[in-house]
């Protein structure tokens, strides 16, 4: 009888210990995830995505910028090129009216004469007021026909045969790009740059000590500004470099040479 109350004490005894031991192992889970505790990673959590998402609308604005002024960088170059197309058509075309002229004033070379002495004239106004890409020698070179015609050192037919092939050339230039050096006038000073001219449009310089700018023109003459922007200046010089790497198809980003 002894010994049957002692199993049972035993195995009772068994099963008490080991519920004491579940209720404290339950109790630490209970409080290693408290309220307090979920609460704190939440919050950690929250922050964390906020700042994230921040950081994401950033990226997005700063992209949205940045279309912004590629879109209006590409509108205004759009507009260059074709105010130049215009003005080249209107150059051929006068161009054109000023040969059918010549041929028919025929055989009267004195009648031929008044002609292209104010063809001339035209001609040089134009010069003066496009881009001023080595413009000193391209006036020259018109005042020439002038000056033999005047002095009857060449006879009108030769000086319209002339005209017309000075007339040729400079609607070349206004076809194609090119890299050149050239002297200009820079901080008051002489100074020889590279210079690189797109059509009859624009044209960008490069300093010997490697700055970079354009030509504006202000007012009735033509100034040439230095660039500031140092993105800008990046963008100028590696249009230098596919010039002189004779690179004549792609696409290079450009500032907008012909603003102030």
């Amino acid at each position: 009888m002894k010994k049957k109350l002692t199993l049972r004490h035993t195995y009772h005894s068994r099963w008490f210990w080991l519920g004491v031991v579940l209720l404290g192992l339950l109790s630490y889970s209970v409080e290693a995830k408290s309220p307090a505790s979920l609460a704190a990673s939440l919050a950690r959590l929250r922050i964390e995505v906020e700042g994230l998402s921040s950081k994401l609308e950033d990226r997005k604005e700063s992209m949205r910028t940045q279309l912004r002024t590629l879109s209006m960088q590409q509108s205004a170059a759009k507009l260059s090129v074709q105010k130049a197309q215009m003005e080249l058509n209107m150059l051929s075309q006068r161009s054109e009216k000023q040969r059918t002229q010549i041929e028919q004033a025929g055989k009267s070379q004195e009648a031929l004469r008044p002609i292209v002495l104010a063809s001339i004239t035209r001609f040089e106004q134009q010069m003066r007021a496009g881009l001023p890409f080595r413009i000193k020698g391209r006036l020259q070179a018109i005042q020439e026909i002038g000056k033999k015609l005047k002095g009857k050192l060449i006879t009108p037919r030769d000086a319209a045969v002339r005209l017309w092939n000075f007339i040729t050339g400079e609607l070349r230039l206004a076809r194609e790009n090119g890299l050149y050096t050239q002297v200009i006038v820079l901080d008051g000073t002489s100074q020889l740059v590279e210079i690189v001219r797109l059509g009859m449009v624009m044209m960008y310089i490069k300093t010997r000590d490697h700055r970079f700018g354009r030509a504006v023109r202000v007012g009735e003459q033509w100034q040439y500004k230095l660039y500031t922007d140092k993105e800008q200046s990046k963008q100028v010089e590696a249009l230098f470099d596919a010039m002189r790497k004779q690179i004549r198809v792609g696409f290079w980003t450009l500032p907008n040479a012909l603003s102030r």
